[in-house]
């Protein structure tokens, strides 16, 4: 779904997931978005379907983001599917998740999260 605001500087909203948005607007620094508890400036703390570092061998079950992230915030897909935290995976420090079942080869994991 889409939505554009008129105003003096257009504001283009895009819901990409029911979790996750991307705002576009016409003249930086013009709006404010709250996520997850942190106001965001335009949208420059998010990463979006980051694939983490870590080897997808069915033995490994810890990957690492490029950068540091609101520590229980981040949302982790698995072969797209949302897991649960603490059900599905644990959050270890800012830049750490553990999957509780390591994925075989071929799973793919992808993670969005605001940087800090």
């Amino acid at each position: 779904m889409n939505v554009t605001i008129n105003t003096p500087a257009p504001i283009h909203v895009e819901f990409q997931t029911p979790t996750s948005i991307n705002v576009k607007v016409g003249v930086p620094d013009t709006i404010k978005v709250l996520i997850g508890g942190i106001i965001m400036g335009n949208g420059e703390n998010w990463v979006i379907n980051e694939e983490p570092s870590g080897l997808i061998n069915g033995t490994n079950a810890t990957f690492t983001t490029a950068f540091n992230f609101v520590a229980g915030k981040a949302e982790v897909y698995l072969n797209g599917m949302l897991q649960k935290i603490v059900q599905d995976y644990q959050s270890i420090g800012n830049n750490t998740i553990q999957i509780n079942t390591s994925p075989s080869v071929g799973e793919t994991i992808l993670i969005s999260y605001i940087k800090l």
